[in-house]
């Protein structure tokens, strides 16, 4: 033993006090790095779970039926019946994945009375008869779902989880009181990575995430879904994104296209939309427009510059991806090259 060491070691043991003190601290200091650890694994978990939700990998055909197939061992009214699920999902053009995940999440796994009683596992009401379907064998109902999904969802443009469930389940609606349709995307989600991922319509309407950024280097002020409406203070659906920006700061084409609208709008100023084939883009509330109805643009073209014309609390971009002229939107960002933040 080092002389140092023993210097110490004969102090402790002839001032018991300074032992008792010096063995506290250790033990202090001990719980205090093993907290910072706790936390710092759970810090790096929450990261890869993206924010505390479950990572959903989607790969196009890649369906793996044998974990499938395992998911339907104990659950309820659906045990054994993955062939239905599989057949009448690629019947009606939707994942059989994401079929059986919104089925399994809406019934407790198969076991609510709607889907007991009902045969009902997506919870189609009758709105004419002012009552819930009821359906004669639960391969009926079933198929029902499925149709319903694809009529109303998948066959829109909504394809994630995401964008299926700001409408399948909106946040801050009425119906809704005690805010449990929060729990839906992430709890959907859980489901689908329990059945190995999607595996149908992992691009949304041909957009890959090629298009150009409107504003470089651009702030998000605001997201794309559910919001507090800045004017009158109701929860309502934002139906694209906010980027700041300068007043007479140029805005660029996200891709080429030809001009379908080019106008002043009460609620958007003055606003272009561009057409690419099937999907539009649309410039808001800009200070003034730099081309007209008709007219062929390139990707990097500038289209018009930063105000705040219309509705609007101050110099900003409200950009949207429209799937019709002014009619359903999906969410821009996962289609956007790189250079914007999020504020």
């Amino acid at each position: 033993m080092k002389r140092e060491h023993a210097g110490w070691l004969v102090l402790l043991l002839k001032n018991p006090v300074v032992a008792l003190v010096a063995f506290i601290v250790i033990v202090i200091l001990a719980l205090v790095f093993s907290t910072m650890g706790v936390l710092l694994i759970g810090s790096q978990s929450q990261n890869n779970n993206q924010d505390g939700q479950y990572p959903v990998a989607c790969q196009a055909g890649d369906l793996n039926e044998e974990i499938f197939e395992s998911q339907f061992d104990n659950a309820g009214v659906f045990t054994g019946m993955a062939d239905v699920f599989l057949s009448i999902g690629y019947k009606h053009q939707v994942d059989p994945v994401l079929l059986a995940s919104i089925a399994f999440h809406e019934t407790g796994r198969g076991t609510s009375k709607m889907v007991v009683e009902r045969n009902n596992p997506g919870g189609l009401y009758n709105s004419s008869a002012g009552s819930f379907f009821v359906y004669s064998s639960l391969e009926e109902g079933i198929d029902a779902m499925a149709s319903n999904l694809y009529r109303l969802y998948i066959g829109m443009g909504l394809l994630t989880i995401e964008q299926i469930g700001a409408k399948y389940a909106p946040i801050g609606v009425e119906n809704d009181p005690n805010n449990l349709n929060i729990h839906w995307v992430p709890n959907v989600s859980k489901v689908v990575a329990s059945f190995g991922g999607l595996s149908m319509n992992c691009e949304v309407m041909g957009l890959d995430g090629s298009m150009l950024h409107p504003i470089p280097n651009a702030v998000i002020t605001s997201e794309f879904g559910t919001r507090v409406d800045p004017f009158t203070g109701s929860i309502s659906t934002h139906k694209g994104v906010d980027f700041g920006c300068s007043v007479g700061q140029s805005i660029f084409a996200a891709m080429s296209g030809t001009v379908y609208d080019s106008r002043y709008s009460d609620s958007y100023g003055n606003v272009v939309i561009l057409q690419h084939g099937d999907k539009y883009t649309l410039y808001a509330h800009m200070t003034q427009n730099s081309v007209d109805k008709g007219e062929s643009v390139k990707a990097g073209q500038q289209v018009g510059t930063c105000g705040s014309t219309g509705n609007s609390t101050g110099p900003h971009l409200h950009f949207e991806i429209q799937l019709s002229p002014y009619g359903q939107r999906i969410d821009p960002l996962p289609y956007l090259q790189g250079g914007a933040t999020l504020e």
